[in-house]
């Protein structure tokens, strides 16, 4: 069977320099070795994330193509199942135009707001991951644009750059 999977090599220089400490490791997330009954697919998008909380993975996005079977090339729906997902800042809000906002994740269903119990927050050109537990719908994963040292809303939208594998009518 062909590779379907995804695959995130981490590594990690922590704790102060008289202490300092490398650490990593990988993440697999394979398609191939998930329960038959899952209709598990692809979406990729390029979010544009504003200063209100709204959804991180679009219920607009289509599920990636690979074949004709039933729900190729759908649209993924608002209580889909979040399997696996990776979230980069792009640094910029519209692909080119600099920003220094920070991106804010609430994966609690609750929304983001960078002060928020479970709020993961990027600086531009980070990135964050998370395979995620059974009963985690796509619009439980909530996003928002804040200035860069977190006191107020950002000063616009950020464009995220958002893959993730869904259980299409989990």
């Amino acid at each position: 069977m062909a590779a379907d999977r995804a695959m995130v090599n981490i590594s990690a220089s922590v704790l102060p320099d008289e202490l300092k400490v490398s650490v990593g490791g990988t993440t697999v997330v394979d398609l191939n070795e998930m329960s038959s009954q899952d209709n598990n697919k692809w979406i990729f998008s390029l979010t544009l994330i504003g200063t209100t909380s709204e959804d991180l993975i679009k219920s607009t996005a289509d599920f990636l193509g690979g074949g004709t079977g039933e729900g190729q090339g759908a649209i993924a729906s608002g209580t889909d199942e979040v399997v696996f997902f990776f979230v980069k800042h792009s640094g910029t809000s519209d692909g080119s135009t600099a920003s220094t906002d920070l991106l804010v994740i609430n994966t609690g269903d609750t929304a983001a707001s960078g002060s928020a119990a479970g709020d993961v927050m990027l600086k531009p050109n980070e990135c964050f991951f998370a395979r995620m537990g059974d009963g985690t719908d796509v619009d439980m994963i909530n996003a928002i644009s804040r200035n860069s040292d977190n006191s107020s809303s950002g000063a616009g939208v950020i464009q995220a750059q958002v893959y993730a594998l869904l259980d299409d009518g989990g």
